[in-house]
């Protein structure tokens, strides 16, 4: 009988771990993993302040890491059958007779022997209240944050998405790992299509009734008011104030979408300016950042995909280089502990962080702008970035959704977005201030979002390029 009480989770703690125990015992491998992710997401999109899109997407995965004579065999599927489980063991068998010896194994005994000393194990995941919240819930979420951008006068667009997610490991040196997870995420983007204007705000958590839809959309809207009719400057490099969605988007691209600064993979291709730096500064001496899955406001997220405990990890001390993440293979590949941040096996970025913590500073964010004599406040950069060099943290991109020019310390009005192209770790040296205040952004670009919590940084000097350049409007 099952004992599971989520039932609203896409398998539930029972299947999940019986279909582990069985590929676990039917395996004749030297040694053997078994990682089951499932995923069920109820996702509500709205444009023009309407819903026209309700979807729903339940899925499962299993994935079948064997060892064979020094052999490393991956096998994925998505049947959890009994017979699908011995198919997915044949096949792996059949692979490593084509496959060369691995140079680094990952050690299946590790996360069995480690014990994290915090408590982390048994960090709440779960929320009923967000798991249970169906269609007319989430229409509730969109209804509020439409009735704002209303009374704002501007038009409204976004999605909310209420994700359930379970993840089980095991392995044969004994692990026997599960966790489900409560996610709800809303984006919140206000629109003046005829002034070219637009506000993006966007909020997740683990516990829907700390959503504030009306305050997220808000923000958007004052955004977008602020950014009517923008005027044409010419582009150079310059003093700019990135708020924390912009923080954001530069770190996850140096993190894992584009250049993967803070794993090992990189680090094994000798393209890693953070490895290659490791115990040198590379950056303004007030920037801190780690990975840390404990902070407040993050999805939590207690073991990796290997089973092993998410530690603390510090990237960057006081501008000084101090550590990448590391799974079972790269640690035995650099002879190093792992970190507990191994992605999915065989996935394209290798282990990575998902908890990006930037320190606070000392500034108001009115004090960032007031003691600026002439730069851009940017409100955030598009999703889409260049990498150009890892070995550099060379990156280019937009801006986007709200550029403002900076006068005599104050905000003189919205101006055309620029293009930008720059090292990071070069602009990350010229920071001037740091506020105290911090919001947590994400992505969903992976299968459990990646976050960083991002204070509003003013950087002495960012290259930008370009200008945004379009047909003038007519004259009546």
């Amino acid at each position: 009988m099952s004992t599971d009480t989520r039932p609203d989770m896409p398998l539930g703690e029972d299947q999940a771990l019986e279909a582990i125990e069985f590929g676990l015992r039917a395996s004749p491998a030297d040694a053997t993993e078994v990682l089951i992710v499932a995923e069920s997401t109820d996702l509500t999109r709205f444009a023009n302040l309407a819903i026209h899109q309700n979807v729903t997407e339940t899925h499962h995965q299993i994935y079948v890491r064997t060892v064979w004579n020094g052999r490393l065999v991956i096998v994925k599927g998505n049947d959890l059958s009994e017979e699908a489980v011995k198919q997915a063991l044949l096949r792996s068998e059949e692979l490593a007779a084509t496959v060369s010896p691995s140079a680094a194994l990952p050690d299946f005994a590790y996360p069995v022997n480690f014990v994290a000393e915090d408590g982390r194990q048994d960090v709440v995941t779960y929320n009923p209240a967000t798991a249970s919240c169906g269609a007319e819930g989430r229409a509730r979420i969109v209804d509020r944050a439409c009735n704002v951008f209303r009374s704002c006068g501007v038009n409204g667009a976004g999605n909310v998405r209420v994700r359930r997610l379970e993840m089980a490991v095991g392995n044969s040196a004994g692990l026997r790992r599960y966790a489900p997870f409560s996610i709800v995420a809303l984006v919140a983007v206000a629109l003046d299509a005829a002034n070219n204007a637009s506000g993006y705000n966007s909020w997740i958590g683990r516990d829907i009734e700390a959503l504030d839809a009306e305050d997220q959309a808000r923000q958007a809207a004052v955004k977008c008011l602020m950014g009517r009719r923008p005027r044409l400057i010419e582009a150079r490099p310059m003093t700019a104030i990135l708020e924390p969605p912009a923080v954001a988007q530069l770190f996850f691209h140096l993190n894992f979408r584009s250049l993967g600064v803070w794993g090992a993979q990189s680090a094994g291709n000798r393209d890693n300016i953070v490895f290659d730096n490791l115990g040198r500064r590379i950056t303004a001496d007030t920037i801190t950042v780690y990975d840390e899955m404990m902070t407040d406001g993050l999805p939590p997220m207690p073991f990796d995909y290997e089973g092993v405990d998410k530690q603390r990890l510090d990237l960057i001390v006081n501008g000084v280089a101090k550590g990448i993440a590391h799974d079972l293979t790269s640690a035995a590949s650099f002879g190093r502990a792992p970190t507990g941040h191994a992605q999915m096996p065989a996935n394209e970025f290798g282990p990575s962080p998902q908890h990006l913590v930037i320190e606070s500073g000392q500034s108001s964010v009115s004090d960032l702008i007031e003691s600026t004599e002439y730069g851009v406040l940017v409100s955030r950069f598009h999703g889409f970035v260049s990498p150009l060099s890892g070995k550099e943290g060379h990156m280019a991109g937009t801006t986007r959704d709200g550029l403002f020019l900076v006068e005599n310390g104050r905000i003189s009005g919205p101006i055309r977005n620029f293009r930008w192209m720059d090292r990071m770790f070069s602009a990350f040296q010229t920071v001037e201030g740091i506020s105290k205040e911090r919001k947590v952004q994400f992505t969903d670009e992976l299968w459990f979002p990646t976050c960083v919590v991002a204070p509003t940084i003013k950087l002495g000097r960012f290259n930008f390029i370009d200008v945004q350049r379009w047909t003038e409007e007519r004259s009546p």
